[in-house]
């Protein structure tokens, strides 16, 4: 906590001095790699960030907060095939966070894995409502299935709620 103050106070170097002690002498936990994972990313070091979320995520394997910063820091690398499986923890791991659901959804849709990700479409959907970007991917999902009708039934309703929408 006292980490996360001093890096918002812009004290970065005292917030990571301090993280870099708790981790080197306190009992393994998720939480101060994750803290300093963040400061890592703000500073631009992508590959130390990916290093202490992945470090969380061996700590806290059912930590959702854990999976999803490995899989952004993953995927800001090109590295969205490695991403995929913390995507879909993440989402496993909060069922009712409809964004987790969304990202593990469209990654399974980038993968080409179209009924798997359809059921993490559908999750959001169901969580978030009618979202245009949720709505675009169902319908594209369901359109790569070939379930045309709905992959229509869907562009249409989020083309009626969202005519001006930049498509």
């Amino acid at each position: 906590v006292r980490a996360n103050r001093l890096g918002d106070m812009g004290r970065a170097d005292e917030a990571m001095a301090l993280l870099d002690t708790a981790i080197a002498h306190s009992p393994p936990h998720a939480a101060p790699h994750i803290a300093r994972g963040w400061l890592h990313m703000q500073a631009g070091r992508t590959e130390a960030a990916l290093a202490d979320f992945h470090q969380a995520t061996q700590l806290a394997p059912r930590s959702a907060r854990a999976h999803a910063h490995t899989a952004h820091k993953l995927v800001e690398m090109d590295r969205a095939a490695d991403a995929l499986p913390h995507w879909q923890a993440a989402a496993d791991l909060s069922p009712a966070d409809g964004e987790a659901a969304y990202n593990a959804g469209t990654a399974l849709f980038e993968a080409g894995q179209y009924e798997q990700a359809l059921i993490y479409l559908d999750r959001a959907r169901a969580l978030q409502g009618e979202q245009n970007a949720v709505q675009m991917n169902r319908a594209m999902t369901l359109q790569q299935l070939g379930r045309h009708q709905e992959a229509v039934e869907e562009f249409l309703s989020l083309y009626r709620r969202e005519p001006d929408w930049d498509w």
